[in-house]
């Protein structure tokens, strides 16, 4: 491993790694933000799980050198994991670190109590997950200011 970013912020490693790691972060976080609204769409039932899947797969990343190849890779993380997880409707796991958040819903639970289809509380239950992840990233896409 060649570069380590603590909790705190600080890094250890090669600086060029730990920009990497930062643009990746913001990847992460624009294609997050691109995805919501389209999960949003099949909360409100106004699209299907494989309409949206449909859509992110046709989603551009540009490669134009208007963004970077690790800020591109972030895009691609989330526009291919998000693809996959609404084509197949299984579950997250792994976004980040479950001891330091409450307990997720579960999908199924989410369909019970709410009395809606799996597909729609599926879609609840991953955007609650990007929205924490979004969460998350906002306040760790740059590498903080030395003092």
């Amino acid at each position: 491993m060649d570069v380590v970013i603590f909790s705190d912020g600080h890094s250890e490693g090669d600086p060029q790694g730990v920009n990497e790691i930062y643009e990746r972060r913001r990847g992460d976080y624009r294609g997050i933000a691109q995805v919501l609204p389209l999960l949003d769409k099949i909360v409100n039932q106004d699209a299907s799980p494989t309409q949206v899947a449909d859509t992110i797969h046709h989603f551009g990343i540009p490669n134009d050198g208007t963004i970077s190849k690790d800020e591109r890779t972030g895009l691609m993380r989330v526009y291919q994991g998000l693809e996959n997880v609404l084509r197949s409707q299984s579950d997250i796991t792994g976004l980040y670190d479950p001891t330091k958040y409450p307990p997720e819903q579960r999908i199924d639970e989410v369909a019970k109590v709410k009395g809606i289809p799996r597909e729609q509380a599926h879609a609840i239950v991953i955007r609650q997950k990007y929205q924490r992840l979004e969460a998350i990233l906002r306040d760790n896409l740059e590498p903080p200011v030395a003092q």
